[in-house]
């Protein structure tokens, strides 16, 4: 019996019944109804307050010792305090994952050579600064749209940061590396050679950072409101840490770069050490077993066709799997481990005995006052027998029409009457809350149980299609808007409503961000359209397999899964752009010996000398934050961040290290005729100084040496001749920088 003296159907007020058996029910159902108002109207504080001092009442009496059965509760704002105070408690969380990266690119970036230089040789400023410089990247993006009036969400504040780090890690690997491999060259300073270095890694590093952001740019095109915040930040967040890395980041190595060629420690730069740094680079472990070893199995004849068969069978598989990947979010992952919501979802899924209640809601348009109009909503014996209300089922005794004025008249009364045996058809409670002076009414029903996303995404599109259905038939009746339209509504439409069209808004996305990975790639390469096209399709299997990998793992496609797949493009590029660009710009006459040079990191162009030990290492550093996370509480963090991250990590490896090699040695672009052009000339121009060079020296042995004509100051330590002697003036200015050359090396 309801509160306003009226029966209440079984099904909603007690559960865990077979059949009409209501009698043997095993839980008792108890809903609070509240009034909903917007969020700037000041009733809505007190009905949220309303809930909080609920939710206070029932988790102490659920605490009690005299607590006699068993209940599980939620109210609505439950979901978002839940996922607020999930949030708050896997901060820890995130801020060890960083800490991990921070470690690792600390030590990775190190080129120790003794015991006794560790201190010296550490990279812990630098690798704090690559950090703060994603950081202040982060932070830049968010106060700027902040203060354009773009809103933030969670995922932005979770998923951001790791792309940032993970384009910044590549980037400081790439140069940080290269500049420890190179040589100085005589008389060059040190900030002529980080320019230098930083000339050679630059386009790289533009190319990748280039594609990203526009990648993430054109994914703000998105009508999904979560899509579209996160690819405008993400966009902004790759483009800002970019430029800090080509200002901040390059004047931090130099100073780094200072202390470390005056023999000083990292932390105690006041101390210094008596070993000197050798004057041969270190190429570390992973380079020569990349050049001795693992190059030449590569691309081995009959590793090639194997590698080939196997990633195409791996992404035709693939795309199959990815048809028939699950679509949706339940609202169970969201709750953290332990949530008192856990229980309310598994007590609602196994006693319900129905699902929501839905509201069909004709707008304005149609005559509730014609005798078609009413007829075309009843479902009595007389009315239409496609009515609004016979096609939804929700059946009635029709009651005499009254006049309008009749009608009017004693609505009100209607509206006022308890029913009771009298008059079981009374409107107290059912009907007094659903009329008002509007032109626009609803109708109540009931969906079937619904246990999952798909349930209720089904239910939702069924409902639409009812809805629909009872529109085109009640603009058939006379005096009718042709505007007339009824739409359901059910409290939970707003949340699935995203899942009818995510898949092909995923594509639309997906497909907007490969563009400028493809025409970036052709423009910074000279429009090589070969090494463009190459590069979108090995993007276009990481991501297909990453769809793959999500259906074999349980992972469902939903708008956080959408967010990680973009900026699974992104990270993409990272791991396939820089192999492509040193295949390109490889002067080798086979594909097989360029595929063999860009793999083996030994190429003509130096900017690409560390490319596959960056990869390792930037693959490796991000696995080792991603593996934290695995740790969190939330279940949307365990799955859609370790998960998922894990699998484009993995697959971008696989690809960038595994497949594109190979791939380039079959299908990769010509050689580069104008870095031909230029590599000649060089060679040319050196072997030329080399001679001049050789040439002097033997007219400055024949002269100085042998005719004992030039003598050398002692006092002064330069050279004169004597006047009898015809030595043209330039000549005498090339022997004496070279007589001081030799005097330096004596």
């Amino acid at each position: 019996m309801a509160d306003y003296g009226a029966p209440v159907f079984s099904f909603l007020a007690v559960g865990g019944y077979e059949n009409d058996d209501f009698t043997n029910a095993e839980a008792l159902i108890v809903t609070f109804s509240l009034n909903n108002y917007a969020r700037d109207n000041p009733k809505y504080k007190v009905a949220m307050q309303w809930e909080t001092e609920f939710l206070k009442i029932v988790q102490a009496y659920q605490k009690s010792p005299a607590a006699k059965f068993t209940f599980a509760y939620m109210a609505e704002r439950s979901l978002e305090d839940e996922i607020n105070r999930t949030t708050a408690e896997d901060i820890p969380i995130f801020m060890i994952s960083y800490a991990v990266i921070f470690v690792y690119i600390s030590v990775a970036l190190g080129e120790y050579t003794s015991w006794k230089r560790i201190l010296v040789d550490s990279k812990f400023l630098v690798g704090l600064g690559g950090i703060m410089v994603v950081g202040c990247s982060v932070l830049a993006s968010m106060g700027f749209y902040s203060w354009i009036g773009v809103p933030s969400s969670l995922v932005i504040l979770q998923v951001v940061p790791f792309l940032v780090l993970a384009v910044g890690a590549d980037n400081i690997f790439i140069f940080v590396l290269e500049y420890q491999r190179d040589m100085r060259k005589h008389g060059e300073k040190r900030e002529e050679q980080i320019g230098r270095v930083l000339g050679n890694v630059a386009p790289s590093m533009l190319l990748c950072s280039l594609s990203e952001s526009i990648c993430f740019f054109l994914g703000a095109l998105s009508t999904m409101p979560a899509v579209k915040t996160f690819a405008l930040y993400a966009a902004l967040a790759v483009l800002m840490d970019f430029l800090l890395q080509m200002t901040a980041f390059v004047a931090l190595l130099s100073l780094d770069t200072r202390r470390q060629d005056n023999n000083r420690c990292e932390l105690l730069c006041c101390v210094t050490v008596s070993t000197q740094h050798p004057n041969k680079p270190n190429e570390g472990f992973l380079l020569p077993l990349m050049r001795k070893y693992y190059a030449p199995v590569l691309l081995h004849r009959y590793t090639r066709i194997i590698v080939m068969v196997v990633f195409i069978f791996m992404f035709c598989g693939s795309v199959f799997l990815m048809f028939n990947v699950t679509v949706g979010l339940d609202q169970e992952l969201a709750m953290p481990q332990g949530s008192y919501m856990l229980d309310y979802f598994q007590y609602l899924y196994k006693y319900f005995e129905v699902g929501v209640p839905v509201y069909f809601v004709t707008k304005k348009g149609f005559n509730f006052t014609s005798v078609d109009g009413m007829n075309g909503v009843c479902s009595s014996a007389g009315c239409d027998q496609f009515s609004l209300t016979q096609k939804i089922q929700y059946a009635t005794n029709h009651p005499e029409l009254p006049t309008v004025d009749d009608f009017n008249r004693f609505l009100p009364n209607f509206l006022g009457n308890r029913p009771d045996l009298k008059c079981p058809k009374g409107g107290l409670g059912a009907y007094d809350k659903a009329v008002v002076m509007d032109q626009t009414t609803r109708f109540m029903a009931y969906h079937t149980p619904l246990s999952n996303s798909q349930e209720y995404t089904a239910a939702l599109l069924k409902a639409r299609e009812l809805a629909h259905n009872i529109t085109m038939g009640m603009r058939q009746i006379p005096g009718t808007s042709p505007d007339f339209e009824v739409f359901p509504y059910t409290v939970t439409n707003v949340f699935y409503e995203q899942y009818l069209t995510i898949v092909p808004e995923g594509l639309f996305n997906i497909s907007l961000c490969l563009m400028p990975t493809f025409v970036v790639c052709c423009l910074l390469l000279g429009l090589d359209l070969r090494s463009g096209l190459l590069n979108l399709f090995t993007i276009i299997m990481i991501t297909v397999d990453t769809v793959g990998v999500m259906t074999l793992w349980s992972i469902d496609y939903n708008a956080v899964a959408l967010i990680n797949l973009v900026t699974a493009v992104g990270i993409s590029v990272e791991f396939v752009s820089h192999m492509t660009r040193s295949f390109a710009l490889s002067t080798k006459t086979t594909r097989v010996e360029r595929a063999m040079e860009a793999t083996a990191n030994m190429g003509s162009a130096d900017s690409m000398k560390l490319l596959n030990v960056r990869a390792w290492l930037k693959g490796c550093s991000e696995e080792s934050g991603i593996l934290v996370l695995a740790f969190a509480k939330a279940q949307l963090i365990q799955i859609f961040f370790f998960r998922l991250n894990l699998i484009i990590t993995l697959l971008g490896m696989a690809h960038g290290l595994v497949f594109l090699p190979v791939l380039l040695s079959y299908f990769g672009p010509g050689v580069n005729k104008a870095v031909l052009l230029q590599l000649q000339q060089e060679k040319a121009k050196a072997n030329r100084e080399l001679e001049l060079r050789h040439n002097m020296r033997q007219i400055y042995d024949n002269l100085g040496y042998e005719s004992n004509e030039l003598k050398l100051d002692s006092d002064s330590n330069s050279i004169k001749a004597p006047t009898d002697t015809c030595v043209p003036a330039q000549m005498m200015e090339n022997q004496q920088e070279e007589g001081e050359e030799r005097i330096d090396r004596f």
